[in-house]
C-alpha cells in the first residue's frame, strides 16, 4: 500500500492574538487518525476555540517498490 505523508493541521484562537494554526507531520493518513485525539484534547481545555484535521499530502512517505540488496557471494 501506498503511504503518503499526512499533515494534522491544528487551529485555535488565542484571546487577544487572533487564530493561530500548528501542523504537525506523519508517515500515513492512519497514522495522524490516531494520534488526532490525544492531540486534540491537549489543546482543546486551553483554548475554547479549537479544530484539528489530517490531510494527506502528495508526497511519498514509503518508497512503492522494494529496495534491491547487494550481491550475496
Amino acid at each position: 500500500m501506498t503511504q503518503f505523508w499526512t499533515l494534522m493541521i491544528l487551529t485555535f484562537t488565542v484571546p487577544n492574538h487572533g487564530e493561530m494554526q500548528s501542523a504537525l507531520l506523519y508517515p500515513s493518513a492512519q497514522a495522524c487518525g490516531e494520534a488526532l485525539p490525544s492531540v486534540y484534547e491537549t489543546i482543546r481545555p486551553h483554548y475554547e476555540e479549537t479544530a484539528a484535521m489530517c490531510r494527506e499530502t502528495r508526497l511519498l512517505s514509503a518508497s512503492p517498490r522494494p529496495k534491491a540488496r547487494g550481491e550475496t557471494q
